[in-house]
């Protein structure tokens, strides 16, 4: 798997490197200039959410909602979750039971 971080990458050039057998990720979602078109737009694996949504995840019900969101929303779309800064087991169960 490789982070992509090119800006002005095309629909073309991400097939490209599927049919090569490498997978891709729109890497820091929610944050910066990752959004919503990106994940129409672009012919990605996985969606890597920012740990900044994960760092309270445990105690709070409003980031429990918004991840358990973005989960069913990457998986309704094929794609897979990659959640950055799941440190402990209870961040873990709270992110993978929804």
């Amino acid at each position: 798997m490789k982070s992509l971080k090119m800006p002005n990458i095309s629909r073309k050039s991400i097939k490209e490197l599927n049919d090569a057998g490498i997978l891709v990720a729109i890497d820091g979602f929610g944050i910066g200039q990752s959004s919503l078109s990106y994940l129409k737009k672009l012919l990605t694996n996985y969606l890597k959410i920012d740990r900044t949504f994960i760092h309270h995840m445990t105690t709070s019900s409003e980031d429990q909602t918004l991840i358990s969101v973005l989960i069913s929303m990457a998986h309704a779309l094929n794609k897979k979750i990659i959640a950055v800064g799941v440190g402990n087991t209870g961040s873990f169960g709270v992110s993978t039971r929804k």
